[in-house]
């Protein structure tokens, strides 16, 4: 069953420049994506098999942002399974990165600084016969964790955030002596 609901009309966006992807991402609440090349064709807001799909604009993307912002917390609380937030984390790393090259940092920034968590309506499907829950439901509806599950999570959390800062000072010391090296040569 495929829906289009008439909710509003589709947001045109201009051409992509070369090396942009073409056509249009569609987002779920829960980040699933759909792709269509003629975005002209849909409404804002499609409906597909039960699941409520938005095109992605950068103000869309700030509120999955924040979604996602509470959805991490929620997580660092214990409220659900690590695997489900590795799961959102995915999704929402492809979504970043089309909408980077789609809409460039700037214009995603200048809709974060914008955006108005209480006056954004989500897409939601049509009532009938649809299986949709809120964003806030499927978290609350998410496994607990236990807390050995809770500290393996932490401790990886931990283990990445180490390796993140090894890294970074690799590559500083890594500058520091390309540095050092262009002055001796240069004397």
């Amino acid at each position: 069953m495929i829906t289009a609901t008439a909710e509003q009309p589709a947001i045109a966006i201009s051409p992509a420049p070369e090396g942009h992807p073409p056509g249009c991402l569609f987002v779920s609440t829960s980040l699933a994506t759909w792709t269509t090349a003629n975005p002209e064709m849909f409404a804002r807001d499609v409906q597909l098999n039960d699941t409520a799909y938005r095109q992605l604009d950068p103000e869309y993307y700030a509120w999955l942002s924040s979604r996602m912002v509470i959805a991490e917390k929620a997580a660092i609380g214990g409220h659900f399974d690590p695997a489900a937030i590795e799961t959102l984390r995915a999704r929402f790393t492809a979504v970043t990165d089309w909408a980077l090259e789609r809409f460039g940092e700037e214009d995603l920034l200048a809709a974060a600084r914008r955006f108005r968590p209480g006056d954004y309506q989500a897409p939601r499907p049509e009532a009938e016969g649809a299986r949709w829950i809120s964003w806030d439901e499927w978290l609350r509806r998410q496994p607990l964790c236990t807390k050995q599950e809770r500290e393996a999570y932490h401790r990886q959390r931990e283990a990445e955030r180490q390796e993140k800062s090894k890294q970074e000072r690799l590559r500083l010391e890594r500058l520091k002596d390309e540095r050092l090296k262009s002055r001796k040569r240069r004397a």
